[in-house]
């Protein structure tokens, strides 16, 4: 079984009504055999495109030991265009997929576990342990996630994030 490490926030920096078949199709032409993300979140509904248990193609390196989740929006600009239902959504898909990682990982190995952006694995350019606007490679998912989900942190909070989650 697979250990995460990571969950990643990305977006798709493209329109809000763009097609999940629209989307598979240009990822095929990049020659990937998998999509991009665990779980894609449209305008009205979330759909789960690779199970938990299988890596997608969404942080080249870092597959294998990460969770993909992306709203579709966003730009290269970086403007942030969740929506409230993507907002809520994003919060569901983490909580779903914590839940997958605690039943495969160590108490210890749960509370770890990292929500970061798809920019913060950019290259530290300046070698200062941080990823600086400067450094982005991109500005995927077009917010902090890593400050967004901080909350999302350490045994107590994930013991609690299906309270704290409305649904």
């Amino acid at each position: 079984m697979r250990k995460i490490k990571f969950i990643v926030i990305h977006c798709t920096a493209g329109p809000l009504k763009q097609t999940t078949k629209a989307i598979q199709k240009y990822w095929r032409g990049l020659g990937w055999k998998t999509d991009g993300y665990h779980r894609l979140i449209g305008e009205d509904k979330t759909e789960q495109l690779v199970s938990f248990e299988n890596p997608s193609n969404g942080v080249k390196g870092f597959n294998s030991k990460i969770i993909n989740i992306c709203y579709k929006g966003g730009d290269s600009k970086g403007t942030d265009t969740r929506t409230d239902f993507q907002k809520d959504e994003l919060l569901d898909s983490i909580n779903k997929a914590l839940k997958w990682c605690e039943e495969h990982h160590t108490p210890e190995e749960l509370a770890a576990i990292r929500i970061l952006g798809h920019r913060d694995f950019s290259k530290d350019l300046n070698r200062d342990g941080k990823i600086s606007k400067n450094e982005w490679e991109k500005t995927c998912p077009c917010f902090d996630a890593e400050i967004e989900y901080e909350w999302i942190a350490g045994t107590e909070a994930l013991k609690h994030i299906g309270e704290s989650i409305k649904k």
